[in-house]
């Protein structure tokens, strides 16, 4: 495991068991972990460090309260959200 997913893992251990990531794009990485509240396995998306002072945490923000593929309705994808800002290392 690298140093920053360590950090990742410590920032959030007490709601998120991180556990892998599962894919990355252009802005963020994207986890599998267990949400510890709700014991369900969920995605979690981090915005890439080097971006993070440019974008800032408003837009990353607004991307997470709304529009996307649970927006949409799909299948596999619940409805529900927990968007916030955590600073990593």
């Amino acid at each position: 495991m690298t140093e920053q997913f360590e950090r990742l893992k410590s920032a959030l251990a007490e709601r998120y068991a991180i556990e892998r990531e599962i894919g990355s794009g252009g802005m963020a990485t994207v986890y599998l972990a267990e949400d510890r509240r709700h014991g369900r396995s969920v995605a979690v998306k981090v915005l890439r460090p080097e971006l993070a002072l440019a974008v800032g945490p408003d837009r990353f923000l607004r991307e997470g309260q709304g529009g996307g593929a649970a927006e949409g309705g799909h299948q596999n994808v619940r409805g529900d959200r927990d968007a916030r800002a955590h600073r990593v290392g």
